[in-house]
């Protein structure tokens, strides 16, 4: 049991006595002096009525969970007790011009299926808040080196423990096949190096008034399969192995209505599992971070949360030295009319190498992303995004663009047709690759 015995018992009364507040309507006493001729008529007084009336039929029936969506075209779900279960499965057809995404003689255009299952909770209770979601892809090809299988899961749990106070735990996991082109792949990978991330957070949220605090710790272990080789033999990975808590704290003026301001420090070290890597270096590190941004809410028209950003990752071996960067991470969503919504992202990030002459790379990013109702089944959308990676060797640039045309039939059987471009230019021109993917789904949802 989440709660005290007694604070549900009272909240169900005051929800008892909520429901039952239009039944206290005030009605006139009969007038026991009558105008006479000559004087104002003095209406009679109102007396309230002390009896509580039972409750009327359309007060019993109002819902007292969370409404449900009123967009017609969406799935309206299967309900299971207290929760709301929004399952899903995709059919695609998928046409690539370079499967593994590498400049190497081993990729070539191929054709493939992909099977996308997907699984989302959703709590109907008036109070606190659990919130779950599982969507796994994976592409078989007509070459069954270029199949691969990526997905990631998550939960969220949100306690209301007071009126201004909530507590959030969650979970999560990620699976993702690297591309052939990483920096980090040998020159003869002929297959994906597999990542994992399990992570878990907690969350504790204040509102003092004029200011809101956020303090959030986590863990996250982070592990990487070994990769198979031309000519037999695979390389180990297991030095790549880490864990990753953290700890931040987030300060927010909430006086503004639509501008709240903001500063975070958090907290980031990394400890591998194995104290010296392949190349005999101390791999594990400190990291902190420092954001001072700003959360927009202009009403329907303009959201975001963006923040200027200082990462500094200083490592065990004096050898590689410190990795810090600036730059910015957040996203904005522009809405000029209800049919039509831009979403810009930006981020800034470190990564850790496996290299002798660098402890990392500094990453920005950025991606613009549209969208537009051309009915309400029927939406186009497209997106744009570039990322330059830098490290003492040099510097990577990665160009992505997408679009897609999506119809919904019925809110349980819905159709896209799918276009995905990405392109690496980097500092080894060994490792340049584009590649075209051209998708036709089918989603069947409930």
């Amino acid at each position: 049991m989440i709660g005290p015995r007694t604070s549900g018992f009272a909240g169900l009364a005051a929800g008892l006595a909520l429901a039952a507040m239009p039944a206290l309507a005030q009605e006139a006493a009969p007038d026991l002096k009558p105008a006479l001729g000559g004087e104002e008529e003095v209406p009679a007084p109102i007396i309230p009525r002390l009896t509580i009336a039972p409750e009327t039929d359309e007060a019993a029936a109002a819902p007292r969970r969370r409404p449900r969506p009123e967009n017609p075209w969406e799935p309206v779900g299967i309900e299971a007790g207290g929760f709301r279960l929004y399952p899903a499965l995709t059919l695609a057809a998928v046409a690539a011009s370079n499967p593994l995404r590498c400049n190497c003689p081993a990729s070539e255009p191929a054709l493939g299926l992909a099977l996308t299952p997907a699984l989302r909770l959703e709590s109907d209770w008036v109070r606190h808040r659990l919130s779950a979601e599982a969507k796994f892809t994976t592409t078989v090809y007509d070459e069954s080196a270029y199949d691969m299988t990526e997905g990631e899961a998550a939960a969220n749990l949100r306690l209301d423990i007071r009126r201004a106070t909530t507590l959030d735990l969650g979970a999560s996991y990620a699976r993702d096949q690297a591309s052939l082109a990483s920096s980090d792949a040998p020159a003869n990978a002929i297959d994906y190096r597999t990542d994992h991330a399990i992570g878990a957070e907690v969350a504790l949220a204040h509102d003092f008034g004029r200011f809101a605090a956020r303090l959030r710790g986590g863990l996250s272990w982070n592990l990487f399969d070994d990769v198979a080789l031309a000519g037999g033999g695979t390389e180990d990975n297991s030095d790549r192995a880490y864990l990753a808590p953290s700890l931040a704290l987030r300060v927010t003026y909430t006086e503004p209505p639509a501008f709240k301001p903001y500063a975070e420090v958090a907290l980031r070290p990394r400890h591998y599992f194995e104290t010296h890597d392949r190349n005999g270096l101390r791999r594990s590190s400190s990291g902190y971070e420092v954001r001072l941004g700003s959360a927009w809410d202009g009403g329907p028209i303009w959201q975001g949360d963006l923040a200027a950003a200082y990462l500094r990752r200083d490592y065990d071996d004096p050898s590689l030295g410190s990795n810090a960067v600036f730059g910015l991470t957040g996203s904005l969503a522009w809405s000029p009319t209800e049919l039509t919504r831009l979403v810009l992202g930006l981020e800034t990030e470190l990564t850790d190498s496996i290299g002798t002459t660098a402890a990392g790379s500094r990453r920005w990013s950025a991606r613009l992303d549209g969208s537009h109702a051309l009915r309400d089944n029927l939406a186009l959308s497209a997106g744009l995004g570039v990322a330059l990676e830098r490290a003492d060797g040099g510097g990577d640039v990665s160009y992505e663009a997408s679009a897609a045309l999506a119809w919904t039939m019925t809110p349980t059987l819905s159709w896209a047709l799918t276009y995905d471009y990405l392109a690496l230019d980097a500092a080894d021109p060994a490792r340049n690759y584009h590649d075209h993917r051209l998708g036709a789904a089918l989603t069947l949802s409930r």
